[in-house]
């Protein structure tokens, strides 16, 4: 696997940085853009992460090492039929396994009863993410009722498709 990133200012409205970015795998390629607002001033990465996110189709939250890899998280491919949205969740283990695992969000359907095997890993995860366990597991929750809202997902998209479209034409 190989990436490449290109940084612009956006053509059509300086305002906006075009982030492109090239995957690839293999003899395959694929392409992604995306529009970063530059008008306000730098605060934290965070902040711009954040402006950045703000209707990307693919999610994470991500732990890295004093190296910069990438050892614990959670990421999920926001898709139009809430029925098939799912989540990664991975981590290190012991011995140095890593450990990912695929969830479809009705598990957390149920509010008060998660399955013991999904909070078992998120138990092992949260201390990996610096979070406590109640707090990841609300956090999983809240994520699973915003994926959830079939209106909101659409809009996301759309926009999103919109920004790539806009990109793709400069």
């Amino acid at each position: 696997l190989q990436r490449d990133y290109c940084y612009n200012y956006c053509l059509q409205n300086k305002k906006f940085v075009e982030w492109m970015e090239r995957e690839t795998r293999g003899d395959e390629q694929s392409f992604k853009s995306s529009l970063i607002y530059v008008e306000q001033p730098y605060v934290t990465a965070i902040d711009v992460t954040v402006r950045r996110n703000l209707v990307y189709n693919f999610r994470s939250l991500l732990s890295r090492d004093a190296k910069g890899r990438v050892f614990a998280g959670i990421y999920l491919p926001v898709v139009p039929n809430c029925n098939e949205s799912h989540f990664t969740l991975f981590y290190d283990g012991p011995n140095d396994q890593r450990i990912k695992v695929k969830f479809m969000f009705n598990v957390f359907k149920n509010s008060g009863k998660i399955p013991d095997n999904v909070q078992q890993h998120l138990c092992k995860l949260a201390p990996q993410l610096n979070m406590k366990e109640k707090e990841l597991t609300e956090l999983c929750k809240s994520l699973a009722d915003v994926i959830n809202d079939q209106d909101f997902i659409q809009q996301l998209l759309s926009i999103n498709e919109d920004i790539g479209v806009m990109s793709a034409e400069n």
